[in-house]
């Protein structure tokens, strides 16, 4: 995955999908993740932990309709001033915790809040910020 540039709806529609293990992609060069894991309805927990996102532009509705995501790990996620990061969690409705090596960006707490998010992300004893509704 050294030269993709996009992801765009990768995994889009597999809704049967239970588990994925993204821990050998390398996402240094891609710049459009918009709807990758989209009506992915049976995903329970998804670690992407390991996803550089320093260069994408493009990441919206990236979890719509992913109803059974309850558990989400963003270590190391980042989202750039002029990325288009709107309706991330669309239908969501399932998401528990987010879980992040530093505090979230501001336009994903802002799309959580709308989920039923409260407060704050607080910061765990291995120093990572865990929000949970």
């Amino acid at each position: 995955t050294n030269n993709v540039t996009s992801m765009k709806e990768m995994f889009s529609g597999c809704s049967s999908l239970t588990e994925l293990d993204l821990t050998n992609f390398n996402t240094e060069n891609v710049t459009d993740i918009e709807h990758i894991f989209a009506n992915c309805k049976s995903l329970q927990t998804l670690d992407l932990s390991n996803f550089d996102t320093n260069k994408v532009t493009t990441m919206g509705g990236m979890f719509y309709r992913c109803e059974n995501l309850n558990n989400l790990i963003l270590t190391n996620f980042k989202i750039s001033e002029n990325s288009k990061a709107n309706d991330m969690f669309n239908n969501c409705i399932s998401l528990h915790t987010v879980t992040s090596n530093n505090n979230l960006d501001p336009k994903i707490i802002q799309q959580l809040k709308k989920l039923g998010f409260k407060g704050e992300p607080q910061q765990n004893e291995d120093n990572k910020f865990v929000w949970k509704k």
